[in-house]
């Protein structure tokens, strides 16, 4: 309420008591932040806001829309500000690392052998972390996958589900301009079968996906499909 009054003085004092009795909530510091701005302390301001960007609490159009903020907006450290939310509301989005597979984004055509096999829809969602596809075969088969990279192991992820209640786990790396994942599955005889899946740029508008399968712990690997996906116009 005092707040609203634009008594921002009363106001702050009564923020800081609350930042003072939960420390942990980033609620009272940023109406803190807010009110030594109308107050025309930026200095305060700007300390708060640092160390608020760096926990993830706001997104940059958060902090462009909100009216209190106004007078630190043509101060270069607001920009600052912007970038280190960014980065931390959405730090996928800032790592090379999760970028490494976007070569497969987009809407595409899919032919085996110069013959349709199927189409795909392919998209980059929540804060760019995970890429997303959408397959719908030729011959029935409709399945999705997920695919992250994994930043505590280095590695990429994705699973793989589908309408024959089939789902596969793949593990992998980029590297040399390709994504290689492999996985592991047990047959009802207790038989395992590695799958290896291999997603190759070959430039803005074209990726091959061959799949293979080895019943011999790898040591020779048979063709389940070779697939090429066309950039759809």
């Amino acid at each position: 309420m005092l707040h609203v009054l634009a008594r921002y003085g009363e106001a702050a004092k009564a923020y800081e008591q609350a930042a003072a009795i939960n420390s942990s909530s980033p609620i009272p510091k940023y109406n803190l932040a807010c009110a030594y701005a109308r107050m025309n302390e930026k200095d305060k301001a700007f300390a708060l806001l640092d160390q608020l960007a760096l926990t993830g609490f706001f997104r940059p159009e958060q902090l462009n829309a909100d009216e209190d903020l106004a007078s630190l907006r043509e101060d270069k450290r607001f920009s600052d500000v912007l970038d280190a939310a960014r980065k931390s509301s959405q730090p996928c989005a800032a790592s090379p690392e999760f970028r490494q597979f976007d070569f497969w984004i987009g809407e595409w055509d899919v032919q085996s052998n110069g013959q349709p096999a199927g189409k795909s829809s392919v998209q980059l969602i929540l804060g760019e972390c995970v890429i997303f596809e959408n397959w719908t075969g030729i011959m029935g088969m409709n399945g999705k996958s997920f695919n992250i990279y994994d930043a505590t192991r280095n590695k990429w992820r994705q699973t793989w589900v589908d309408d024959r209640g089939g789902i596969t786990e793949f593990t992998g790396e980029h590297k040399d301009n390709k994504m290689e994942y492999l996985a592991e599955k047990i047959g009802a005889d207790g038989g395992k079968t590695l799958r290896r899946m291999t997603l190759f740029n070959l430039g803005p508008d074209r990726v091959r996906q061959f799949g293979e399968q080895s019943v011999d712990s790898g040591k020779t690997w048979n063709t389940q499909y070779d697939f090429i996906y066309i950039r759809k116009k």
